[in-house]
């Protein structure tokens, strides 16, 4: 999108005059213009004494800023901006609906020049505009809609599907699978779980609004619901599928690679991070810094070139940061994927998918502690990243939270090499837990499967 501070060097000016939104309202009451699409946002149309106020909504989440909103205009108009809209406003979202969802504007300037972002009462708005403004929930922001909108009509009933968590391709994904599918089962479930609570915060919210505005002086009394939530005709959720149907579900769509599966990804890390797919964290680390990291870079393969990522290398891709992202490659052992990145000074850097279960039966043999990353050796000669889950970081060498984590793994994996990441904090045994805190941060440091068993024991 254009930036109107790259074009002109600054975005803002300091204007003796009112702001168009602060001024008393006009002898004649605007008139509706109509609706436009600009960028991710619909805006519906006033011309007043004042100029054309644009009255805003986003389709999207992460974009509730004045200054946003009036980028995408330029991005349209440009330099004749100003000849289109006198003034922007959009609502925020509603944190305490014992007062109106608060509104900010923005007006806009002959050279592209715009004002500061500056607040204003709905009632203010109203006065302008010369009526009741209509809101739409986060939730009911359906695109076609907002834009059929016109003075007088009763609210829309609109199915939920909030901007910040979208349901629709989690919807649209299930519909194309067979019967009995994993990945549609998970979609269903997350889709209506979504689909209830947007619902039902959408019911509340405009509860919320209709009785605070029969207080005195509420701006409330301003708003206008203009949608709300279509009637939930299941009963009650379906309750979460098991474990083994989540786990498979996700892994049948993060190894796809259609844009279908990635907008169902994005969904699924801003709800639980991915907590149910089958990595948890990246690691980062330089494969010259010990054994373990050499020998593990060394056996992976480039990955197969000449088709989109799947949905765990674009997410890996991602978290590398850098213009150059470097060589995507595979491991066959676990089936995960590592990008392996060479800078200007040539010193390399590997950045790996972490899966949440180590992929054999064999035991484990040895550990090996190193840099910021934890490797497990197995009795069949395997050589795997600890599992690990974001928020829930392995480290070792003080007293705290990251050494208690752990050793509650390598106590489970001594008995269990399949066990999951510490999802709870256990409590391991004191030996093993004094072990980690006492093991040093620099270097790298092995301990084999007795000296980790007489640990565990003492």
């Amino acid at each position: 999108m254009p930036n109107i501070r790259r074009r002109h060097g600054t975005s803002s000016s300091t204007s003796p005059e009112q702001k168009v939104l602060t001024r008393s309202a006009p002898e004649e009451p605007g008139r509706f213009g109509g609706a436009r699409a600009v960028g991710d946002y619909v805006i519906l149309n006033w011309v007043t004494a004042y100029g054309t106020v644009g009255w805003a909504h986003s389709l999207r989440s992460g974009n509730s800023a004045a200054r946003r909103l009036a980028d995408a205009v330029y991005g349209q108009f440009w330099d004749h901006m100003h000849e289109v809209y006198a003034a922007l406003v959009l609502p925020q979202a509603a944190v305490n609906l014992d007062m109106a969802p608060r509104l900010y504007a923005i007006d806009l300037y002959p050279d592209c020049r715009l004002s500061d972002s500056y607040e204003v009462s709905w009632r203010q708005l109203a006065a302008v505009l010369g009526t009741r403004p209509p809101w739409f929930h986060p939730a009911l922001r359906d695109r076609d809609t907002i834009s059929a909108w016109k003075p007088g009509d009763p609210p829309a009933i609109v199915p939920a599907n909030h901007i910040e968590l979208p349901a629709r391709a989690l919807i649209e994904l299930a519909a194309d699978e067979p019967d009995g599918s994993p990945a549609a089962a998970v979609c269903l479930w997350l889709a209506r779980r979504l689909r209830r609570r947007d619902a039902l915060d959408a019911q509340e919210s405009a509860a919320e609004i209709r009785a605070a505005a029969a207080g005195p002086d509420s701006d409330c009394a301003y708003v206008h619901i203009a949608a709300i939530p279509a009637p939930l005709l299941r009963s009650e959720d379906d309750g979460e599928p098991d474990e083994m149907i989540r786990r498979a579900g996700w892994a049948q769509i993060v190894e796809r690679r259609d844009v279908l599966a990635t907008a169902v990804a994005e969904t699924v890390l801003r709800w639980d991070g991915g907590k149910a797919w089958p990595v948890g964290e990246t690691a980062v680390f330089d494969p010259a810094s010990c054994p373990a990291a050499a020998e593990w870079t060394a056996r992976l393969r480039p990955a197969p070139a000449g088709q989109p990522p799947t949905v765990l290398e674009r997410h890996l891709l991602e978290n590398v940061k850098s213009v150059d992202r470097g060589e995507l490659l595979h491991d066959d052992a676990s089936g995960c994927a590592a990008v392996r990145r060479t800078d200007h000074l040539g010193e390399v850097t590997v950045y790996a998918c972490v899966p949440q279960r180590i992929s054999t039966l064999a035991p484990l043999s040895e550990v090996t502690l190193s840099g910021d990353t934890v490797w497990i050796r197995t009795s069949d000669d395997g050589l795997w990243l600890a599992p690990s889950l974001p928020g829930r970081g392995l480290s070792w060498g003080y007293s705290g939270n990251g050494p208690h984590t752990l050793a509650s793994l390598l106590d489970r994996l001594l008995d269990d090499i399949t066990s999951p990441p510490i999802s709870t904090y256990d409590d391991p045994p004191p030996g093993l837990e004094s072990l980690m805190e006492a093991t040093p941060q620099e270097g790298a440091t092995t301990y084999n499967r007795a000296q980790l068993l007489a640990a565990r024991a003492g």
